[in-house]
């Protein structure tokens, strides 16, 4: 078979299960949330997983990025431990989640103080207020609380925020945790191989002019991050400049 038969063969197959899969899909509000303050957010990211630890997916929402700041939301799954159907979702966001105002960009899910349940970390930008990136713990497992809701321990869990081997300027640390930001999308790994999820804290800097650095932090094995700033360079401001010594690689 000449290749551009095969090509013309290749591609009819594959629109064919497009098609197919396409109608396996169809437009369903009746099982979610509706109307405010429930689902009328400017959202810029949602995330699938098993808050209450029941066997279902539930959902969760950053919520007002560059729009305003908003509160981020929670919809609970009414099958497993909820006891009602599987897939009909509830607004549970007024008892699960603190009352914070931010300006959300991403949430990611990770165990990261290793108790089997899910936490929270929150990605904001500080368009419209000074705010930091958030961590929201899980009540569950080591906590001793309800698996699948959440405390803000934003205060506890950054560590040494522009204090020793950081790079944060002493001028953007918040006295709430964390520091003055504007990050739209952050993930987790284990950089140094110990068995925890280490973070890799990625930044637009203000009016997306990515003058604010990548930074890396290391979890101490209990859920809690440190910078890993091996040149221990620290900014005198937000944001780093071109000939500035680099921050976690060699060099400037």
């Amino acid at each position: 078979m000449a290749r551009s038969t095969r090509f013309a063969a290749a591609l009819t197959a594959a629109f064919a299960l497009c098609a197919s899969a396409e109608a396996q899909f169809s437009r369903n509000t009746a099982d979610i949330p509706s109307g405010a303050p429930f689902n009328n957010s400017a959202t810029e990211n949602v995330d699938f997983g098993d808050v209450d630890g029941d066997g279902d997916w539930d959902a969760v929402f950053a919520d007002g990025g560059d729009f305003d700041d908003d509160q981020n939301r929670i919809w609970v799954n009414q099958g497993g431990l909820q006891a009602g159907t599987l897939g009909v979702f509830v607004d549970e966001t007024a008892t699960r989640f603190p009352v914070i105002l931010q300006g959300g960009r991403d949430i990611e899910f990770v165990d990261l103080d290793l108790d089997g349940d899910l936490d929270l970390y929150s990605s904001n930008t500080s368009e419209h207020s000074n705010q930091s990136n958030r961590w929201w713990i899980n009540q569950g497992g080591l906590q001793g609380g309800t698996a699948g809701f959440y405390t803000d321990e934003t205060l506890t869990r950054w560590v040494d925020v522009a204090g020793p081997g950081s790079s944060v300027a002493n001028s953007v640390a918040l006295p709430s945790g964390g520091f003055v930001d504007w990050s739209c999308d952050c993930d987790f790994g284990d950089l140094d191989n110990d068995g925890d999820p280490d973070l890799v804290h990625s930044s637009y800097g203000g009016a997306f002019g990515g003058q604010v650095p990548t930074r890396i932090y290391l979890n101490d094995g209990t859920g809690h991050y440190k910078e890993f700033n091996p040149s221990n360079f620290q900014l005198s401001v937000a944001h780093i400049k071109n000939e500035n010594q680099a921050i976690w690689a060699q060099g400037n």
